[in-house]
């Protein structure tokens, strides 16, 4: 029986490189970057910054509202249900 070919693109264990260094991933892009880096470039940076000014918003904005309706609770509401 003949020996089965590895798939194309496949890495046999005699072929495979050394140990892989110490590394991260960008937590934007996913990129590989040094150790203990978080962020590969600056469009990454900025990148991150724009879905935190995105995330704030929209959490102040849903803390608002539930604290509007709350308001609107006690004003017109709790009267009735106390009558």
């Amino acid at each position: 029986m003949p020996k089965a070919r590895p798939k194309e693109g496949r890495v046999t264990a005699s072929e495979k490189p050394g140990p892989v260094p110490p590394h991260g991933h960008c937590v934007v892009c996913g990129r590989s970057v040094g150790a203990g880096e978080a962020l590969c470039s600056t469009a990454c940076t900025e990148a991150l910054g724009d879905q935190n000014r995105r995330r704030r918003r929209t959490s102040l904005f849903i803390v608002g509202f539930m604290a509007l309706l709350m308001v609107f609770y006690v004003i017109f509401l709790l009267p009735r249900i106390n009558s």
